[in-house]
């Protein structure tokens, strides 16, 4: 069973991979190294906006509706981001938590 500093840090870390990924690909985004946790996860997902809504158009939702799924989503991967940042931060450099480890 992984140990609760290994599950953050492979969480953080397969977050870090899709972000830079998501970085690379806007470069108006900046450097990903410079950009705080929470910013990069919240940039990231915006990027995906339109296509979320595209995919979603070809249904018989309403437009209201798709506005309102994207939102809620949205602030679900927001409030996501900045537990992970949190959570990222409380891990020392040697991937100890020092918080509980029932957090994760």
């Amino acid at each position: 069973m992984a140990t609760s500093a290994g599950r953050s840090t492979s969480i953080c870390g397969t977050v870090d991979q899709l972000t830079e990924r998501v970085f690379e690909q806007n470069s108006a985004f900046g450097d990903q190294r410079e950009t705080p946790y929470a910013v990069r996860v919240r940039k990231a997902f915006l990027s995906y906006k339109g296509a979320f809504k595209g995919q979603l158009s070809s249904t018989e939702l309403q437009s209201t509706e798709i506005d309102l799924m994207w939102h809620q989503q949205f602030k679900s991967v927001e409030q996501a981001g900045e537990v992970l940042a949190r959570l990222r931060k409380a891990s020392n450099a040697h991937g100890q938590l020092t918080a509980s480890p029932r957090a994760l």
